[in-house]
């Protein structure tokens, strides 16, 4: 299914798709459905995507469409020309939790639970020396 529409002035298309598997039977079975926002803005096109499971992708519709309906040009300066984070590697030195490992690397209070996620650990979890974690900083 396409869909030519307009988002906040810009040319868009949005298409639903399926992505489909032989079952066991050699039946094709949809595995996945994705919603897909192309949006024209200049000379550049930016895509959203939307996926779930066939049987949620109802559910989910009006969050992944409302998701890219929000697209618009940036004209907030304080979130302009904005420096990324980087991913670096650290050495744990010695034995300790990572939660001890990240604030002795000066990772604040607040970053502490995404970075354990970022490092699939918890932040009980004990390193011992010369394991690598991943920390984010400029």
């Amino acid at each position: 299914e396409n869909k030519n529409t307009t988002i906040n002035g810009f040319p868009a298309l949005m298409t639903i798709s399926a992505q489909m598997q032989k079952d066991q039977q050699g039946r094709n079975v949809e595995t996945i459905r994705v919603v897909s926002t192309f949006i024209k803005y200049g000379d550049m096109v930016y895509m959203f995507h939307g996926v779930a499971k066939p049987n949620d992708f109802n559910n989910y519709y009006k969050t992944f469409e409302n998701t890219s309906k929000q697209f618009a040009r940036l004209t907030d300066r304080s979130k302009m020309n904005r420096k990324p984070n980087y991913i670096r590697i650290k050495t744990v030195r010695r034995t300790m939790t990572l939660e001890r490992a990240l604030r002795s690397f000066g990772v604040p209070q607040k970053d502490l639970q995404n970075i354990a996620i970022l490092n699939n650990m918890k932040l009980t979890d004990k390193l011992q020396a010369g394991t690598l974690i991943k920390t984010v900083g400029k």
